[in-house]
């Protein structure tokens, strides 16, 4: 935990360490994480680091891969699923993310954030009326609508513009 500790610590810096920039930075992120992980194999945090370091470099394959490698019993399983989603898509791996997303929105009916993801990437990819749909999904999982949900009838109206079903823009644009 003390070798994650100086990692997070490096990392949050953004690599300046008493006024100064610290060149480096990110492989010494890495070494202290991975030392961390070979020390303790269950300390997810960390993965979720070096996921952030490997993608920093471009190497989205191995992000994506450390993402992966958190377990389905680990609290905090449902947000690397999210991130990997969306590191596929700066992969050019659209299908995938697609695919992924989609599996989440079926899995936990219970949320809205893979459902509102998804929605804005097909939207990205100019699929409004797939990307409307799935808005729809989120939407209807809102209990009570408020002010943070305004960029998802933002988002269902754009895809409604575009699709021509102006009624339907409107109202979303008005709520």
């Amino acid at each position: 935990e003390t070798l994650f500790d100086l990692g997070a610590l490096l990392a949050g810096s953004g690599g300046v360490v008493g006024g100064q920039r610290v060149e480096g930075v990110e492989e010494r992120v890495l070494m202290f994480m991975r030392f961390a992980l070979e020390l303790n194999p269950n300390l997810d945090t960390a993965r979720l680091v070096v996921a952030d370091v490997y993608e920093s470099f471009g190497a989205p394959r191995k992000a994506i891969e450390m993402l992966d490698a958190v377990p389905t019993i680990s609290p905090l399983y449902w947000r690397p699923r999210l991130r990997a989603s969306m590191v596929m898509v700066e992969a050019d791996r659209i299908d995938d993310a697609v695919k992924a997303l989609q599996a989440m929105v079926d899995e936990r009916t219970d949320r809205i954030d893979a459902a509102w993801t998804l929605g804005d990437l097909l939207r990205s990819k100019e699929r409004y009326a797939d990307a409307a749909k799935v808005f729809d999904v989120a939407i209807s999982r809102v209990a009570t609508p408020g002010p943070r949900h305004a960029a998802l009838f933002f988002g269902r109206g754009m895809c409604r513009e575009r699709t021509k079903n102006w009624p339907g823009a409107e109202a979303d644009f008005k709520r």
